[in-house]
């Protein structure tokens, strides 16, 4: 069984992205640098929007590290 990639790790695959960019853009760039497939598995759960910088990526992908380990998961609030 594979470890799951740390935000750093996500992030290394992403260079050269053109920002704000949304998942299916994240995920384009990384299968480009060869990202591996639990590399990609963490984007693709990433919520779809835009993320302006790999910052903002970042932290998206550490609130959803955070979640999982917590055994909190993110509720999308009904409006």
């Amino acid at each position: 069984m594979s470890m799951k990639p740390s935000p750093t790790e996500v992030i290394e695959y992403l260079g050269g992205t053109d920002y704000p960019a949304d998942v299916e853009a994240l995920l384009e760039s990384a299968r480009t640098n060869g990202a591996s497939d639990e590399v990609l598995a963490a984007l693709s759960h990433l919520p779809d929007e835009d993320y302006t910088d790999q910052a903002a990526v970042e932290r998206a992908l550490t609130i959803a590290d955070d979640a999982d380990t917590s055994g909190i998961h993110p509720v999308t609030p009904i409006r």
